[in-house]
């Protein structure tokens, strides 16, 4: 049975990379242990020890993080084309539909509001039959909360809570996350071969073109996210069950103005058996479709 390297101290077995950022390299000779990266088991990596290691020359350092520097470059040409190829489908869109209604849509997603008028609006439409078929409940997990933080974890399960995705993102330009680590567990160690988002966002891009509801708790803040990456969810009916719980609430409470609740006060409020912790993406996708079908459903 292979081991998984959390069982251990840290700093007792280390992978080539991290060996390399204490200045060291891993010997000629050395065989290295294969265990699990973490409990998740998504990935494996050759862990080394202190006695497999010798103080690294600049050219062995250099050889070392030579792939992670040219992902990164990649990483930025992607991005910077994918920025170039939107401007211009917003021109074409000024052309298509004048300037006018293009200069709003504009103004709307540079505001931010685009996620919260779906929401009030296309989701009063949206059938049981388009939810069974069409709909997807999507969470993220973070480094932080603003727009220059980076993805940790994916989450996407469908109506029938079925998981479509499910993997932790290593993140391009952040090496530590401390108070983010704090909630929602995940640290430097857990994503150090976890894939980058550009080498899973082929499968992103092609499960959210597939469907047509999009269903989230603070549901703005996760699609930011993917879309400053390219994934395009113009097209779909967007529902916050925060939103949708804060109406409920205050209905059924009487007050007068609607508060915004945690997606743990809404899931207590309908008494979810969570599966594990919250602050978990794929957890708090499954809080979120339990919450969403309760409202639904009129679930005191």
């Amino acid at each position: 049975m292979m081991l998984e390297r959390t069982t251990f101290p840290p700093g007792m077995y280390l992978t080539q990379y991290q060996w390399a950022k204490k200045m060291m390299a891993v010997n000629a000779d050395a065989q290295g242990t294969e265990m699990w990266c973490n409990h998740y088991h998504q990935r494996t990596a050759i862990y080394f020890t202190e006695a497999e290691v010798h103080p690294a020359t600049a050219a062995e350092i250099a050889m070392v993080f030579a792939p992670a520097r040219e992902k990164r470059k990649e990483y930025n040409q992607r991005y910077s084309q994918r920025r170039i190829a939107r401007e211009k489908e917003i021109e074409e869109q000024a052309k298509l539909f004048g300037e006018a209604r293009a200069t709003e849509k504009i103004l709307s997603l540079i505001a931010g509001k685009l996620p919260t008028a779906l929401s009030s609006s296309k989701s009063r439409s949206v059938t049981e039959k388009m939810l069974q078929n069409k709909a997807i409940i999507f969470d993220t997990e973070t480094t932080g909360l603003s727009d220059t933080d980076e993805l940790l974890q994916i989450s996407i399960i469908d109506y029938n809570g079925t998981v479509l995705m499910d993997t932790l993102v290593r993140p391009y330009f952040h090496s530590s996350w401390v108070e983010a680590q704090r909630i929602n567990g995940i640290s430097p160690e857990d994503v150090e071969k976890a894939p980058y988002l550009h080498e899973i966002l082929p499968e992103l891009c092609a499960i959210f073109a597939k469907a047509k509801v999009c269903i989230g708790y603070n549901v703005k803040f996760d699609l930011a996210y993917i879309n400053r990456a390219g994934v395009s969810t113009d097209h779909l009916n967007i529902i916050d069950v925060m939103l949708e719980f804060s109406s409920y609430y205050a209905e059924k409470n009487q007050q007068t103005k609607p508060r915004r609740h945690k997606l743990t006060a809404c899931a207590d409020h309908f008494g979810f058996k969570w599966s594990g912790d919250a602050h978990n993406a794929l957890h708090d996708a499954q809080a979120t479709l339990f919450c969403y079908q309760s409202i639904r459903n009129g679930k005191e």
